[in-house]
Parts: C-alpha cells; sequence; structure tokens
C-alpha cells in the first residue's frame, strides 16, 4: 500500500515537473513574440509622432516601468536609519516611497539605483 502510495505520489510529481517545464518553454516563446510585437508598436508610434494607436481591435499606448534595485545596503540603511524613513522598506525598497522622496528632494537616498524603462501595453476594445 504505502508503495503504490509513493509510486503515484512520484508519478504525480513528475509530470507536474514535465507540465511546468513545458509551460515554462512555451510561455518563454509567446513572451518573445510579445516583446517583438511590443517593439514594432513602439516604433510605428515613434514614426508617427504619437504616444497611441487605437484599432478596432484594442488601443497601444507607451507607459513607464520603474525600477529600484540597493546598490549599497550599507548606505542606504545608515540614511533609512538617521532619517527614521522606515517607510522605504519591504521586503525590498518600496518603490512607491522612494518615488515620491525623488520628486520631492530630486535625488535618491545613498545606496539606490532608480531605473525607468519605457514599455508598451496593448488593452482590449471597450
Amino acid at each position: 500500500m504505502i508503495d503504490k502510495l509513493c509510486v503515484a505520489y512520484v508519478r504525480i510529481r513528475d509530470e507536474r515537473d514535465r507540465l511546468r517545464k513545458e509551460y515554462k518553454e512555451k510561455d518563454a516563446e509567446l513572451e518573445a513574440k510579445l516583446d517583438k510585437l511590443e517593439e514594432a508598436l513602439k516604433a510605428e508610434m515613434d514614426k508617427l509622432g504619437v504616444e497611441s494607436l487605437r484599432t478596432p481591435h484594442g488601443t497601444a499606448f507607451k507607459t513607464f516601468k520603474d525600477y529600484v534595485t540597493i546598490e549599497s545596503w550599507e548606505s542606504f540603511f545608515a540614511w533609512m536609519l538617521k532619517e527614521k524613513a522606515y517607510h522605504f522598506l519591504t521586503r525590498s525598497v518600496a518603490k512607491s516611497a522612494v518615488k515620491e522622496y525623488l520628486t520631492e528632494t530630486e535625488r535618491l537616498p545613498p545606496g539606490l539605483r532608480y531605473e525607468r524603462e519605457l514599455e508598451v501595453q496593448v488593452r482590449r476594445p471597450t
């Protein structure tokens, strides 16, 4: 009985691993196709000098994606303690707090790097 349960368990676990791998591979292919489509849409928007394009099948629009990473925990943590700016921490740096601080002071807290990446998104028609 126990052996049968173990066999069934291992078989199901292996099947889940196979499906997960298959999904990741297919998803990576689809993500690469979406990236190419985003690039093509951005090129068209740039060529036309517009921020969005509306079609009967959806609206493509430019939007920014913000990234904040810690380059030096030591300097950032020292600054955070000195300023009592604990709201900057979650498990990682609180992006909204960093953006607010950057907007207010026009500088980043020590030890952080801020990046902004333009991306293209597509909404379904309404």
